[in-house]
């Protein structure tokens, strides 16, 4: 099982999502929440901050735990734990693995190619 941590970090109504590359082993080209793996003996919480800090440049603190997902892409089976953000810092600057950051509202999503964790978290 791979473990997985992803933040939701909002700014009014608006979600941030990327888009990961379309060289990514899991997901290529489509929009997801910033987060990765948790490596071994790592805390989830410190996952979280390390993976977007890598990805966006952004700082943040981290909220209340929010959900738990599990599914099986590509003969993996995935296990992600997801945390609100409480407020975050600094400006967006992606890395090689993501293409694309955005701010999109709830009603726009189903006008991008969601990753998996993206669209089952907004189903509930």
């Amino acid at each position: 099982m791979i473990n997985l941590a992803k933040a939701i970090i909002q700014k009014e109504d608006k979600y941030l999502l990327l888009q990961r590359s379309f060289k990514s082993h899991f997901f290529p080209s489509q929009y997801d929440f910033p987060g990765g793996k948790i490596k071994e003996g790592e805390k989830t919480e410190d996952a979280i901050i390390r993976e977007v800090k890598e990805e966006t440049s952004l700082s943040i603190e981290l909220g209340e735990k929010i959900g738990n997902y599990q599914f099986v892409a590509m003969d993996n089976k995935l296990h992600f734990q997801i945390f609100e953000s409480k407020s975050f810092t600094g400006d967006i600057e992606l890395s090689e693995d993501h293409t694309e950051a955005i701010w999109v509202s709830k009603k726009d999503l189903k006008l991008y190619d969601l990753a998996p964790i993206v669209k089952l978290y907004f189903e509930e």
